[in-house]
């Protein structure tokens, strides 16, 4: 799945955000191998929640795995859940 990511963005990203961009395949894609991600998306994948502290990029990290997701699912509609009060960052 790395190979779905600008080598540009993934020498500016952070560990704990390399980390993060890998959970968030295998838990909501089910895997990071590359073979395995264009199988259709199956509805008992889960999810996952990204909780960390201010400033530890996570809108970034987010873009970066849409991104990459979008290029091989090309009909997926992701949904992002977060408080209203958000909207005016």
């Amino acid at each position: 799945m790395w190979d779905l990511v600008s080598p540009n963005i993934k020498v500016a990203m952070y560990p704990h955000q390399c980390g993060g961009f890998e959970f968030m395949w295998k838990h909501i894609a089910g895997a990071i191998k590359f073979q395995r991600l264009r199988e259709p998306l199956s509805k008992s994948r889960g999810g996952c929640i990204i909780s960390q502290p201010p400033g530890t990029w996570k809108t970034r990290l987010n873009i970066v795995f849409l991104q990459s997701l979008l290029k091989i699912h090309l009909k997926s509609r992701p949904v992002i859940i977060a408080p209203s009060s958000l909207l005016l960052n």
